[in-house]
């Protein structure tokens, strides 16, 4: 049996390196139906719920993991990168403390510290940390990329240049550290006024794990989407006896300002942001298990009941106000959500839905020059299929406007940077809450924030992201063929 679990051991980490999760998680659950403490299937099982947001399961695995070798840095190391992921820092750094006593030497274990201390704003700690490291012959990439980011932080742009080329010429060509550290090196040439050489970092950045990604069967989602919700069926699909007002979704594309957006709300006393909370896309995909025998979502729907429509609205709020029992308001910052607004509505038709949005342009190439995960944007990996995802994501925009009956607000990432006091008083009021000061402060609010944009919305609101891409030219030329759709499909 060990051997035949060995082998579906390395079918699921070809699985993985293939970015193919969904068979990478089968294989997995089959090698732990036999052996509840095969460590192999849950480390990789916990990547995988990492990828997908699902931070509760992946430190579950890991618990179990590291309950059973106690004393192995690397598993240590990779529990505390788990808890950063989710947030949960201070947990973070004392495992990184625990590995690192083990083995001093741990490079991803001294990186995976700094990065959190960065997180944490404690830059000079971080940079203390990692110096030595970063300037000696042959810097470590993972050390690297977060040195890069300190140095481009404090507007050393030329150092963080030198740094960045010499772990580049010194590492292997392909790893995720090495991806991180292309994604710097494009940020600090960026800054430091090199739109040529950005560009060129990050290409070489999203080529390292491009995803597949085809653009006819997003297309033929939406397509399904707004055959199936249209006004009149989205009012006459059987809705729960009960609805409750504490969930605010928060929908768009990633970079689009929804961090910044949620935020307002999270200092509010009576809210909480959530986070990119993965519970509705589990309500579709159990919806779609129930009423199987009606064909695949969303026609499916049409076989729904006003109890299963409040069985399925339950399966969500259950989950979503246990994160916060005593707020009036909870954000659920999970974009892709825009996806589900049809069922959303007819679900949850006291919820509201905040839309964040930002000039085309500027959003897909923050998209491209930022650090996503594959798993979660595998469009983001290459201009043309970002462009064309974006026309996507618009054509269904613009079909719900018309058709839901719904609370929606939409919001300009533009016009926050404008005004961010107008802005968050249009939020608060939408929301349904008394206004708050702190709601006008959102910088220097609480929480912590686990997405990329951790370290913008610590600051006040700034301009200079607005029109970011004029700044690059004929680079974009073929995002911009896409937008507009001067390119075909395939």
């Amino acid at each position: 049996m060990n051997t035949q679990l060995d082998h579906l051991a390395q079918q699921a980490s070809a699985a993985l390196r293939q970015q193919d999760h969904a068979t990478a998680q089968a294989i997995c659950t089959e090698i732990l139906r036999h052996d509840r403490a095969h460590a192999g299937a849950l480390t990789m099982m916990a990547h995988v719920h990492t990828e997908r947001g699902f931070h509760a399961e992946a430190l579950d695995c890991m618990t179990r993991i590291v309950k059973a070798q106690p004393r192995n840095a690397q598993l240590r190391t990779n529990f505390a990168q788990l808890y950063a992921a989710a947030g949960q820092y201070p947990k973070a750094l004392a495992q990184f403390e625990k590995a690192l006593k083990l083995d001093p030497n741990l490079v991803v274990a001294l990186a995976g510290k700094a990065a959190v201390l960065e997180r944490q704003n404690k830059y000079e700690r971080a940079e203390r940390l990692l110096r030595p490291h970063a300037r000696a012959g042959v810097p470590d990439p993972g050390i690297a990329a977060v040195y890069v980011r300190l140095l481009t932080r404090a507007e050393r742009f030329d150092d963080a240049v030198e740094v960045g080329r010499r772990a580049l010429a010194s590492n292997p060509p392909e790893s995720m550290p090495l991806r991180d550290l292309c994604f710097a090196l494009a940020k600090a040439h960026e800054l430091g006024g090199d739109y040529a050489a950005a560009m060129d970092a990050a290409h070489r950045a999203n080529a390292m794990l491009a995803a597949a990604w085809d653009p006819d069967t997003m297309r033929q989602r939406v397509d399904a989407l707004i055959d199936f919700f249209t006004a009149d069926r989205i009012r006459s699909l059987p809705r729960p006896a009960v609805s409750r007002e504490e969930p605010v979704f928060v929908v768009g594309i990633p970079r689009c300002g929804s961090t910044l957006t949620e935020r307002i709300i999270h200092v509010h006393p009576d809210a909480r942001g959530a986070g990119e909370i993965p519970t509705f896309a589990r309500v579709v995909n159990a919806t779609e298990e129930r009423f199987a025998a009606a064909g695949p979502y969303p026609g499916c729907l049409a076989a729904l009941d006003a109890d299963a429509a409040g069985a399925l609205a339950d399966v969500y709020l259950d989950e979503v106000t246990a994160l916060a029992p005593r707020a009036s308001r909870i954000v659920d910052k999970m974009l892709t959500n825009f996806l589900h607004l049809g069922m959303i509505n007819v679900l949850l038709p006291a919820a509201r839905i905040i839309h964040t949005g930002r000039n085309a342009l500027d959003t897909c190439l923050s998209c491209y020059l930022e650090r996503l995960t594959p798993a979660s944007a595998p469009w983001a990996t290459d201009l043309r299929h970002l462009g064309l995802y974006y026309r996507e994501y618009e054509r269904l925009m613009t079909h719900w406007r018309e058709v839901l009956d719904i609370r929606l607000l939409e919001i300009d990432y533009e016009a926050i940077a404008d005004d961010q006091d107008a802005a968050a008083h249009r939020i608060i009021e939408f929301c349904g809450l008394p206004w708050n000061d702190a709601c006008a402060r959102s910088h220097e609010g609480r929480g912590a924030d686990t997405t990329l944009s951790y370290d913008q919305v610590r600051r006040p609101v700034y301009r200079t992201s607005v029109g970011r891409a004029e700044r690059f030219g004929t680079l974009l030329d073929p995002l911009r063929e896409a937008l507009a759709g001067e390119t075909p499909v395939r």
